[in-house]
C-alpha cells in the first residue's frame, strides 16, 4: 500500500478556484449589506454610523477583484480600484498616526493611545497589499480574498458586540426594532459568507498540490 507524500507546495490551480467561488458569494454579501446600510442611512438610524454601506461597497469591490482575472479590462479597472481603496486606507491610518510626531504634545498626550496604536498597525499593513497589487497584478485575487474574510469577521464580531451592548443597555433608550432587525440581517449576510468562504475553504485545502 502506497501513500501519497505529504507536500506545502501551494496548489496554485485550487486557489484560483476558491477566488473564483468566493468572488460572487463577496459580491452578493456586499450588495445586501449596502442595501440594509442605505435603508438605515434613509431611515436616520444611528446604526448608520457604524459604516455598514461603505463595508457592503468595499466587499462588492473585493469580491468582483477576486473573480475577475486582471488579463481583462475590467480586471485591470478592479485591480487599481483595490490598490487606491488599501493606499488611501493606510494613508489615512498613517495620518491620524502622525498626530503622535507632528502634533504637540498637549494633543499627543490627549489622544486615545489605544487607537494610536491601532492606525500604526493598520497603516503598513494597508499599503503592504496596495504595492503588491500595484506591481503584481496576477496576485490580486489571493490578496482581495483574506481581506474579504477579515472583513466579513470583523464585521461579525464587532458589529455583533456593538448591537448586542446596544440592546442590553440600562440606559433607559430602547432601539427601534427595525434598526435592530437591519443590523440582525446585516450580520447574517457575513455569517452566509463567512461559512461558504469556509466550505469552499476546506474544499480547496483538501485538493492535492
Amino acid at each position: 500500500m502506497t501513500t501519497t507524500p505529504f507536500s506545502d507546495r501551494p496548489n496554485l490551480d485550487a486557489a484560483r478556484r476558491f477566488t473564483r467561488d468566493l468572488g460572487p458569494a463577496s459580491m452578493i454579501g456586499g450588495v445586501l449589506i449596502a442595501v440594509h446600510g442605505a435603508v438605515l442611512y434613509t431611515m436616520r438610524s444611528t446604526y448608520a454610523d457604524w459604516l455598514v454601506f461603505p463595508l457592503g461597497l468595499v466587499l462588492v469591490l473585493f469580491g468582483a477583484a477576486a473573480f475577475y482575472r486582471t488579463e481583462t479590462t475590467l480586471g485591470q479597472l478592479l485591480r487599481w480600484a483595490v490598490v487606491a481603496v488599501f493606499a488611501v486606507g493606510g494613508g489615512l491610518s498613517l495620518l491620524q498616526w502622525s498626530v503622535l510626531i507632528f502634533g504637540s504634545r498637549a494633543t499627543a498626550v490627549q489622544g486615545d493611545l489605544t487607537m494610536m496604536g491601532f492606525y500604526l498597525m493598520a497603516g503598513p499593513a494597508l499599503l503592504v497589499p496596495a504595492g503588491l497589487a500595484a506591481v503584481r497584478p496576477g496576485w490580486v485575487p489571493l490578496i482581495v480574498t483574506p481581506a474579504i474574510v477579515s472583513l466579513l469577521g470583523a464585521s461579525l464580531v464587532g458589529h455583533g458586540t456593538l448591537l448586542l451592548l446596544d440592546l442590553t443597555s440600562d440606559s433607559g433608550v430602547a432601539s427601534p426594532l427595525p434598526d435592530a432587525m437591519l443590523m440582525i440581517g446585516v450580520l447574517l449576510c457575513d455569517a452566509a459568507v463567512l461559512l461558504y468562504s469556509a466550505q469552499k475553504g476546506l474544499t480547496a485545502a483538501r485538493q492535492p498540490g
